[in-house]
């Protein structure tokens, strides 16, 4: 069990809808893009999200891929919170299903894929630069007493108090 009182300032903080906040996490992506030599995209899109996301892709073979239209396998997604300067990332593998067809499922980081943790080492030295902190990982499943998720009414976890309703 997570203790989440050392998140409480960050929990009940106000949501940034400002264009201020995006233009912020427009820099951020430039900065990274500049650090990793990778093309991330900005979705500043905040339905249902307390923050905004930055995504790079690659293939199954770890080549980055730079095209707008095309898909990789493996995506890294940062998301960072309006609340604080605090960030986290995800990374989702493309998987064909017979009944759905293409759908991103949360992929494991291993030491099977080097060049993904890789590029979240860098974008982690380029956010630690500019004062953003990491949220561990093992803490975002937590449930944040007293707050529910404005989509559906249940309970919500820190991810989705501090950045997204929609991963």
């Amino acid at each position: 069990m997570s203790d989440l009182n050392k998140y409480t300032k960050w929990i009940d903080g106000p949501v940034d809808y400002s264009p201020e906040f995006s233009a912020v996490a427009r820099a951020v992506a430039k900065r990274i893009s500049d650090h990793t030599g990778l093309v991330w995209r900005h979705d500043e899109d905040m339905n249902y999200s307390a923050g905004q996301r930055l995504n790079t892709t690659f293939s199954p073979e770890g080549s980055p891929i730079a095209r707008e239209d095309e898909t990789g396998t493996f995506m890294v997604i940062i998301y960072l919170s309006s609340r604080a300067k605090v960030w986290s990332v995800l990374v989702r593998q493309l998987q064909i299903d017979k009944k759905y067809g293409s759908i991103w499922n949360t992929a494991p980081l291993g030491a099977e894929r080097p060049w993904l943790l890789k590029a979240i080492r860098a974008v982690s030295e380029v956010l630690h630069s500019l004062g953003w902190i990491r949220i561990a990982d093992s803490e975002l499943d937590a449930v944040v007493e007293g707050h529910v998720t404005e989509l559906d009414g249940k309970p919500a976890t820190l991810f989705e108090v501090l950045f997204s309703e929609l991963p």
